[in-house]
């Protein structure tokens, strides 16, 4: 084994352990978030997505637990799949009913390699990370509305607004 690929494999085991299926300190207005194992599942109440750990142990019955779940919740849900999750996961998600979406990659590079912003070509630019910016970010996502719900749950709830709805008189348009 090289020295690059010992980095690589040193590197994504840093990943798997320490980054992948972290629970964000920061979450959007709203958002509900549940482990199950390995898993971390965000639920954004129009949809949601799981996020996970190195995945070892029955696989298909992970798979099928969440499917019972979101299935009860009547949830569409995004299963992140990582190139360096494939084939094994993919082909698992598959062979459940899961529709494949894009598969990400993991980019990573010895910061000591990184080009300073003078190298780079004209027309590039790194955007650092600056302080403010979560703040920023926080109080935009401060001024989102009420994520959408569904119109026969704000007129179970009594929440509906009827002057937006209308009547149900076809004159008004509903």
């Amino acid at each position: 084994m090289d020295d690059v690929t010992r980095v690589a494999e040193t590197l994504l085991d840093a990943y798997e352990s320490q980054l992948r299926a972290l629970v964000p300190l920061e979450l959007p207005w709203g958002a509900v978030v549940e482990r199950d194992g390995p898993l971390v599942r965000t639920h954004y109440g129009t949809h949601a997505t799981v996020h996970h750990a190195a995945l070892r142990d029955d696989l298909a019955g992970l798979i099928r637990r969440q499917q019972e779940l979101f299935a009860a919740r009547c949830e569409p849900v995004e299963w992140k799949v990582y190139s360096h999750d494939a084939p094994l996961l993919g082909e698992s998600l598959r062979a459940a009913g899961f529709v494949p979406g894009p598969e990400r990659t993991l980019l990573m590079a010895d910061i000591a390699k990184v080009p300073s912003p003078e190298d780079l070509p004209p027309g590039m630019r790194i955007r650092p990370h600056l302080p403010g910016e979560r703040e920023r970010l926080r109080r935009r996502a401060a001024v989102v509305p009420e994520q959408r719900r569904p119109l026969s749950e704000l007129e179970a709830d009594g929440t509906a607004p009827r002057d937006r709805i209308g009547d149900g008189d076809p004159a008004a348009g509903v």
